[in-house]
């Protein structure tokens, strides 16, 4: 049997300037740290959360978006993942030309999430959307007829775009690239914050403390590294992002995304940024161009192909 390397470790901490940091992620750390089931967090700010998983089909409804056929090939699939109140169809609507014109597969789940400004729901809500893509994409074959390739382009907005970020982490054999627009809540690669000498873990999803114990296997750092990413925002989104992460990336999406780049250079990994001027939080043509333009690049397309 051919020996295979195990995967390959990530820098155990993100180096922040500010001891300020490890005194702000104290707090959503430890509460993310306690004994919690996962599906029931904590009352929140008087809100009733949900105490047991949701009932919701091991595939979810998706969008299928076709291309021409091309008889026993291999066709590109473009996995893209809506925001908070929208839905697959909603956002895949601008995404048929273009897709199309590539002759990409288009896939279009639509996803329930719940309160993304608590850490733990992001959590729980992650490990079920998390299997839930996986059912979605052993499922695409069957119901399409389609043979395509073994790793997905992936497209994601806002919420859709931090549950890629985690997806990809969790599953990077299944993505070839990822193209991350307006996020608010990014999974740090490392595992603890450091500064001035003192350091605070970064519990799953700030981070990839206790990644194993959620994700049933240990972070790839090597594969991660290797897959191309692209961040964009708007320089006038003004909607407020998860405040948990406000001491570990900053307060505004733009100083999020900017913070986020510059974490991962510290892992080891490049990725292309992108700020649009006068973009609020929305999608626009020319950004879901750009987007579809870094997915479709020579380098991305022959990861593709497993």
């Amino acid at each position: 049997m051919e020996a295979t390397e195990p995967p390959a470790a990530a820098p155990a901490c993100a180096s922040f300037s500010d001891p300020a940091v490890l005194k702000s992620i104290a707090g959503p750390a430890k509460e993310l740290q306690a004994d919690n089931p996962v599906f029931a967090p904590p009352a929140v700010a008087g809100r009733r959360e949900r105490t047991e998983p949701p009932l919701a089909p091991a595939v979810p409804p998706y969008f299928v978006g076709r291309p021409a056929a091309k008889a026993g090939q291999p066709i590109p699939v473009l996995l893209a993942v809506h925001g908070v109140a929208s839905s697959g169809s909603d956002f895949a609507a601008p995404l048929v030309p273009l897709s199309q014109s590539n002759g990409w597969l288009l896939i279009a789940p639509t996803l329930q999430y719940h309160n993304y400004n608590s850490p733990l729901e992001t959590r729980a809500d992650d490990l079920l959307l998390i299997s839930q893509l996986d059912a979605l994409l052993e499922d695409v074959p069957r119901r399409t007829g389609l043979l395509i390739e073994p790793k997905v382009l992936a497209l994601g907005f806002s919420r859709g775009a931090g549950l890629l970020e985690r997806y990809v982490m969790a599953r990077p054999e299944r993505i070839a690239a990822v193209a991350s627009m307006s996020s608010g809540a990014y999974t740090l690669p490392q595992a603890c914050a450091e500064a001035a000498g003192r350091s605070e873990p970064l519990p799953f999803p700030l981070g990839t403390a206790d990644f194993e114990r959620w994700a049933g296997r240990r972070l790839d750092a090597g594969a991660l590294r290797r897959i191309p990413l692209w961040v964009a925002v708007g320089a006038k989104d003004v909607i407020e992002p998860p405040a948990p992460w406000d001491g570990l990336l900053g307060r505004t999406r733009v100083e999020r995304a900017e913070a986020y780049v510059g974490l991962l250079r510290q892992f080891g990994k490049t990725a292309q940024s992108r700020l649009y001027p006068g973009l609020k939080h929305e999608v626009t043509r020319p950004e879901l161009q750009d987007a579809l333009s870094f997915l479709q690049s020579p380098d991305t397309a022959a990861l593709s192909h497993g």
